[in-house]
């Protein structure tokens, strides 16, 4: 998930061919983003809470440009902590040509890890399994 959080496109492509060059031949590498070709798409202002029996994560969005900011609010024991920060919202297209273009030769997409199918127009998350 951190890759969205890349300071532009370029980054986050210089990011992975970074990643790529750390790893064996072989090797594999793991991504889990959510689907921002639907999150663009719809242009939720939020998404649902993420709740345990001690605190709330909410998420909240505001869309400019071909960028998304992104309201992380926390509260834990009626304390709110709340951070803003620009997204680079990749899409799962995008993810697919950094992959190659970072010496990727196979790449397989899952809907999360419990290794469900993947569908565009449905799943939540992107869990993209890269081999060298």
């Amino acid at each position: 998930n951190p890759l969205v959080h890349a300071e532009s496109y370029s980054h986050a492509d210089e990011i992975m061919k970074n990643m790529s060059g750390l790893l064996k031949p072989d090797g594999h590498m793991i991504v889990q983003i959510l689907n921002y070709e639907q999150i663009m798409k719809k242009k939720p202002e939020s998404l649902p809470a993420i709740k345990t029996d001690s605190c709330t994560f909410e998420r909240h969005y505001e869309y400019v440009g071909n960028r998304i900011n992104f309201t992380g609010t926390l509260t834990v024991h009626g304390k709110k902590h709340s951070a803003t920060v620009p997204l680079c919202p990749i899409t799962p297209r995008e993810l697919m040509d950094m992959g190659f273009q970072a010496g990727f030769r196979e790449i397989t997409y899952f809907s999360g890890f419990d290794k469900e199918a993947f569908d565009m127009d449905s799943s939540f998350a992107l869990t993209a399994v890269m081999s060298k």
